[in-house]
């Protein structure tokens, strides 16, 4: 058999393994978050004084009713800072008329980070905050979470990723959006913490110490600032604790324009922190270094995976390409079968990750959607560029 000839089975067997280490990775987290849960160290007599910081790009929409939940907090000490970037007159000055702390700006290249520093600088007072509570300007959350977070925040504790959940699945897409979550709590952040690692960030819904934060936020220079900080965190020796029951309500986005629009952010973002983390590994594994070491090369592995999207469609159309091919007779059935295998798995898998009560018609209903859906981001992928350093802003309310 010629070279040439072998290509197309080489090919394959490349395709093969990438798909294979991404499938195997979504199966151990899927499996993990179902085991019982770890013993978490709490304080009940802490009482930790926060600062909520809520940046917020154009959001007029959504901002109010957010910034009303976060001030009916049943805790005294607690202040609040909205980072209002390109919202119109009217909606800045109702929010000056709330008690908070209203820092208006204007940047050409808006990210969160840039809002992070702007409110750290203006708004942290090292004096009295001692941990910074981050939410985005669509999250509501409820009076008793700060009361229910405080006893979390012990010493030695630097970050804790609350429970992001949909607070809407009015239609499909925000059905399938809020699955999607869902299924990353599941495999990113509770089955990590259930095998003693780091959970990742989300970008919303995130408690830091207030000082390792403020010297953190000076660093940011991309619109995936948790990453960044994910990555810092890891390099300094610090743990992130997933609180499962201390729910942040987020609003799903609603139709595909604005799915795709995400997506494709977090592709560019991914691809961007895969390199940032790659450059971080000499650090890392330096001698003396704090890192949690373990966690660092998972959190790289964790970049370098194909996108779960993107990875069902690829597993099942290989599979279906298999079969036919077989049937043909122009490929070998053991080739069929172990592609058959790996979808089948990671569709197990996927089912696991996804919490008992979202398992019911509905999901069928969104699981229609995501055919055009996973086109829409195979075709983001060619356009990626400058995505990870400028904010792709995600309109709410729009049906």
């Amino acid at each position: 058999m010629s070279i040439i000839a072998l290509i197309p089975a080489l090919a394959e067997i490349l395709l093969f393994i990438a798909a294979a280490i991404s499938v195997a990775y979504v199966i151990v987290f899927a499996v993990a978050s179902r085991l019982a849960p770890r013993q978490v160290s709490c304080d009940t007599s802490a009482q930790p004084r926060f600062l909520i910081i809520i940046p917020a790009y154009a959001e007029d929409g959504v901002i109010v009713p957010t910034v009303e939940a976060a001030l009916k907090q049943d805790y005294e000490a607690v202040s609040v800072c909205v980072v209002s970037d390109h919202m119109q007159a009217a909606t800045n000055a109702r929010l000056a008329e709330m008690p908070i702390e209203l820092l208006t700006v204007h940047y050409a290249d808006s990210t969160k980070g840039k809002a992070m520093q702007a409110a750290m600088a203006a708004a942290y007072d090292p004096n009295f905050h001692t941990h910074v509570l981050i939410i985005d300007a669509d999250n509501i959350i409820q009076p008793d979470l700060l009361k229910r977070l405080a006893p979390l925040c012990t010493p030695g504790r630097t970050a804790i990723q609350l429970h992001r959940c949909a607070k809407n699945t009015d239609t499909p897409i925000a059905m399938l959006d809020a699955v999607s979550e869902e299924i990353n709590n599941s495999i990113f952040r509770l089955g990590h913490n259930r095998l003693g690692l780091a959970s990742a960030l989300i970008g919303s819904g995130i408690c830091f110490e207030a000082r390792w934060l403020a010297d953190a936020v000076r660093h940011l220079q991309s619109a995936g600032e948790d990453k960044e900080l994910e990555r810092q965190l890891l390099l300094d020796g610090h743990h992130t604790l997933y609180a499962a029951d201390l729910p942040v309500f987020d609003e799903k986005v609603s139709n595909r324009d604005n799915f795709g629009r995400q997506r494709r952010r977090w592709l560019a973002a991914q691809f961007w922190a895969l390199g940032f983390m790659l450059k971080g590994l000499p650090k890392a594994f330096a001698p003396h270094s704090p890192a949690l070491r373990l966690d660092y090369l998972d959190k790289t592995l964790q970049q370098a995976l194909i996108p779960r999207s993107l990875l069902m469609a690829l597993t099942g159309s290989m599979a279906i390409l298999t079969i036919v091919l077989a049937l043909c007779g122009v490929a070998p059935w053991a080739v069929a079968i172990r592609w058959i295998v790996l979808d089948t798995s990671l569709d197990l898998a996927i089912i696991l990750a996804i919490p008992n009560h979202m398992r019911n018609a509905r999901l069928l209903d969104a699981a229609a959607a995501l055919p055009p859906l996973v086109w829409q981001m195979f075709l983001s992928l060619f356009h990626l560029r400058g995505a990870s350093h400028k904010f792709l802003h995600t309109e709410h309310g729009q049906p």
